[in-house]
């Protein structure tokens, strides 16, 4: 929440409202049309790319919801402790049924960018023009 200066400092002016909320300095540099014509629906991206990204973010949506609550004190009982299983074992079952975990999505993700850069060095460079060659 903005401190009360940053809210003093609005005159009643909406856009100043906007800026003592959001930093923005440029708010108030910009005219009312400006403001209209640029938001988050102001430019929409239809194209089949940007609806498979959208289908594929909703998808780990519905395995990541399942994962929070098995793994949170949401319901009344303790779902691992109904299953006997340890911390390990329980997070595998979770795996299993959910896929990874988004920390684990993240670290995979960094790993597979940096590890053939980083582990192959010019070789790996010239195995990959060998390969495109053949």
């Amino acid at each position: 929440m903005p401190d009360g200066a940053a809210l003093d400092a609005a005159d009643g002016d909406p856009r100043d409202v906007h800026e003592a909320a959001d930093g923005n300095g440029e708010v108030t540099q910009m005219g009312w049309g400006d403001l209209a014509r640029n938001h988050a629906l102001a430019d929409p991206d239809y194209s089949g790319e940007s609806f498979d990204q959208a289908w594929e973010n909703s998808k780990q949506g519905w395995k990541d919801a399942p994962r929070d609550v098995m793994t949170s004190d949401v319901l009344p009982v303790d779902i691992q402790g109904l299953t006997g299983l340890n911390d390990e074992e329980y997070e595998a079952l979770v795996d299993r049924q959910v896929g990874p975990s988004p920390e684990e999505r993240a670290a995979a993700a960094e790993a597979q960018a940096d590890g053939p850069q980083g582990a192959d060095g010019p070789q790996g460079a010239e195995g990959q023009q060998r390969g495109d060659a053949g």
